[in-house]
């Protein structure tokens, strides 16, 4: 095998109001790595604190276009749900109950994004349907860009020549999902197999 085997794997991004485990999500987008069928929710928030200048500025976000197209969280994590599920035939087993799962890919998605999506469904009395591991790129590019300054998906991005589309949470999916198809279809060796 010289490249990632991408069946049952969804590369997403949150878009949150802030940089901690409490923070709301604004938006959920994601990609299918085998279909590219792609993924968008607005989220209603309710972070009075919010930074809306910067949500706006880096994110795209309109307050006039989520109060038109934005849904309640756990809606929006229902949608999330039906959409990974969709394009996975991966089932998981647990105390004689089994599932379908999907497993998430992301760029800082192990320490940041699925620590908050997780939080979400729970809060949301929901069930978490992923796979437990989550394939983050991030952590492939710090083996793969040693001694770099800067480890963001734009530098990272922008060093590859990889041009991402609009702003957002698909948008930075979508990126996230282009970078880990550069980094391995030359550096496979850096990659354990991990599923």
């Amino acid at each position: 095998m010289n490249e990632l085997d991408y069946e049952n794997i969804v590369f997403f991004n949150l878009v949150t109001t802030g940089l901690n485990i409490n923070s709301d999500i604004v938006q959920i987008g994601a990609i299918d790595a085998i279909t590219g069928d792609t993924f968008e929710r607005n989220v209603f928030f309710y972070d009075t604190e919010t930074d809306l200048n910067l949500l706006s500025e880096k994110y795209g976000y309109d307050d006039e276009k989520w109060s038109k197209t934005g849904v309640e969280l756990n809606e929006a994590l229902a949608d999330f749900s039906d959409f990974a599920l969709k394009h996975s035939d991966k089932y998981a087993t647990s105390k004689n109950n089994t599932w379908k799962t999907s497993i998430l890919a992301g760029f800082n998605s192990t320490s940041f994004h699925k620590p908050i999506l997780t939080k979400a469904f729970k809060n949301c009395e929901m069930f978490y349907p992923f796979d437990y591991r989550c394939f983050d790129v991030m952590q492939l590019a710090f083996w793969v860009y040693r001694g770099r300054t800067t480890y963001s998906l734009d530098s990272l991005l922008e060093l590859e020549g990889i041009k991402k589309e609009g702003k957002g949470a698909l948008s930075n999916a979508i990126a996230c999902y282009n970078l880990a198809k550069k980094i391995l279809s030359r550096s496979w060796h850096f990659f354990v197999e991990w599923h």
